[in-house]
């Protein structure tokens, strides 16, 4: 994988408030569909108009589908436009999911979903390899991040996470090393951030940065609730590295460690660790 399709990696945040939106029924869906074509749609909340719009979408009916969007960027409801926002993101059409992020962190508020707003503007930048206009947009959301009462809750802090990791994204994209590492050792403490370890781990492999990566990847495997799959290639990528390294015995160790827990490759490594042929690099984590 080379450096620029990192991007691909970038990961966004779902904030709480849409999260804990419930999702319609189909009748409601129905009805709502029947009412906006016949009577005012500002009758609806912007949430609820929200997810006509990509029910809409998801049937192909533009049309309609504009209707409601055109609704929800009329409205004042951030988390409506941040809904659609992440709609558009899934489907790659990244240019208009910075509109709605664009309209979710607008404003003088600058509370959690401003910051959730920003941080998936930044990520749509990254996308977009807009990366001086991403870095603007991560730092402004750390900075909101970080300026709220209720930063240490445990939600709210993964959210401040992403962000902090996809920041450091885009330095290591820049060529700001030193300060992509400062991003991601402050995610590197945590160990609910398992996603964005692995990507970090992938990036350092595959850039040749070894030692910091077997920092990264001993944090994980120290760790106790990660999966069993992802164990396994922690355990197998840290000992091709020892390997490379000519630490033979460790490498041993890992690789017995991954095979017990069924990992195909690191039971082929331990087979070619005979012959002192242990396959070329790292195997894939993600």
């Amino acid at each position: 994988m080379n450096l620029h399709s990192q991007c691909a990696l970038v990961l966004l945040v779902v904030h709480a408030s849409g999260v804990a939106a419930q999702k319609s029924s189909a009748q409601e869906l129905t009805m709502m569909g029947q009412a906006s074509s016949s009577q005012d749609m500002q009758e609806f909340e912007p949430l609820e108009l929200a997810r006509l719009g990509i029910d809409y979408m998801r049937q192909r009916a533009i049309k309609e589908a504009g209707n409601c969007f055109s609704h929800v960027l009329q409205s004042h409801d951030m988390a409506a436009k941040s809904k659609v926002g992440r709609y558009y993101f899934k489907q790659q059409d990244y240019a208009t999911a910075t509109v709605y992020f664009q309209q979710s962190g607008s404003g003088f508020y600058a509370g959690y979903d401003v910051a959730c707003a920003w941080s998936n503007l930044g990520a749509t930048y990254i996308k977009l390899n807009n990366l001086p206009q991403a870095r603007e947009c991560l730092e402004r959301s750390t900075m909101l991040f970080e300026g709220l009462a209720n930063k240490d809750d445990v939600d709210i802090k993964q959210d401040a996470l992403l962000a902090t990791f996809n920041l450091g994204l885009v330095h290591w994209q820049m060529g700001n090393h030193y300060e992509s590492w400062e991003c991601w050792a402050s995610v590197a403490e945590h160990s609910y951030c398992v996603q964005s370890l692995q990507i970090i781990a992938k990036i350092l492999l595959k850039s040749g940065k070894f030692d910091d990566a077997v920092r990264v990847l001993e944090r994980m495997h120290k760790m106790k609730e990660v999966p069993t799959d992802v164990s396994a290639d922690v355990a197998n990528n840290l000992g091709v590295i020892a390997y490379k390294k000519s630490q033979v015995e460790q490498a041993r160790q890992y690789f017995i460690r991954a095979s017990e827990l069924g990992h195909s490759a690191a039971q082929k490594n331990l087979k070619k660790l005979q012959s002192q042929t242990v396959a070329k690099g790292p195997c894939t984590i993600l």
